[in-house]
């Protein structure tokens, strides 16, 4: 019996052989699937990366400069743009600092922008984000500049946005930034990891560790959970570690391709290009919900509770 995801996975295959997939998806996904929304829980889990990867700068990082006027004004690189620039508009309005976006497709729009900000503003409005920000308030003229961009009749570019904030989106592969080396002082991404392959993000992290300034940090979170499970609950979070390696490639896609990498997967490639890893969180995950699944190798051969974990934050250093 076909499932929601089937189809899913079907049409997503067959976006990414056309030209212009990226866009083709990205109007799948909001009018079909309705994935890209901007709801109340799907924002919850962004602005909670952004507020983590504060506390991970603040906790870990050696070399923070001097505040000086509530602004640190730290040169930050961030792991996929995605459709809603949360995190980065978070730094800004703390004044941690300017992001400099790497992806290899332009999902963005001055839209998803403005409903970003929208969103943003809501929950400053009615006092969720007051626990989350209590150690690094919004700098005020900040604010004030964000709600008259948001509220303005006019429609902005998203060149301009993207100066407000001080988001310089790239489309291209971070492998080969053309960043300096040493001249980074925070590398963050959020559930970016899981979409790209061993062989490129053994790259990346060596890229990482290139352009950090030494005593910088990188802090990742990573989803390792089935992402069809997302939006078909018939399954859960563990059932694409059934299929075989073959299989799994028959299904997988180039436009949002999940990698099923466990967490001493990536850990093993930390290692193996000796970066000092600082601190993991990971999430155990559910051994009952594990249980339900044939699991196919390597999967099987695994310690059941490496497997079983589905998230981490992974906090590293140079």
């Amino acid at each position: 019996m076909l499932k929601k995801w089937h189809l899913k996975a079907a049409v997503q295959k067959a976006i990414s052989f056309l030209p212009g997939s990226s866009r083709i998806n990205y109007f799948f996904q909001r009018y079909v699937t309705k994935g890209v929304l901007l709801d109340d829980t799907y924002f919850g889990y962004k602005i909670q990366h952004a507020a983590d990867h504060l506390s991970n700068y603040r906790q870990y990082c050696k070399n923070q400069p001097m505040a000086t006027a509530q602004e640190q004004d730290i040169q930050i690189v961030e792991l996929g743009l995605g459709w809603y620039p949360v995190v980065p508009t978070v730094f800004w309005l703390t004044g941690l600092g300017k992001t400099t976006s790497y992806d290899i497709y332009d999902w963005m729009r001055a839209e998803t922008m403005i409903t970003s900000f929208k969103k943003l503003l809501e929950w400053q409005d009615d006092g969720r984000l007051k626990p989350l920000f209590a150690n690094s308030p919004f700098i005020p003229e900040r604010l004030k500049a964000l709600r008259e961009v948001a509220g303005s009749e006019n429609a902005p570019t998203r060149e301009s946005l993207n100066e407000l904030i001080g988001l310089t989106p790239r489309i291209q592969d971070v492998r080969r930034s053309g960043l300096d080396a040493d001249s980074i002082d925070f590398v963050c991404s959020n559930n970016t990891f899981e979409h790209v392959h061993a062989p490129v993000l053994e790259g990346i992290l060596e890229e990482f560790q290139r352009v950090i300034r030494p005593g910088a940090i990188s802090s990742h979170f990573i989803d390792m959970s089935d992402h069809f499970a997302h939006f078909d609950h018939s399954i859960n979070v563990y059932n694409f570690l059934r299929y075989s390696e073959a299989s799994w490639k028959r299904i997988d896609n180039n436009i949002q391709p999940q990698n099923r990498l466990r967490l001493p997967h990536y850990l093993d490639m930390y290692n193996k290009q000796g970066i000092p890893v600082l601190a993991v969180h990971p999430r155990t995950g559910n051994l009952t919900e594990l249980d339900s699944v044939p699991l196919a190798e390597p999967f099987r051969s695994m310690p059941i509770a490496e497997v079983a974990k589905t998230h981490a934050y992974v906090v590293s250093s140079k």
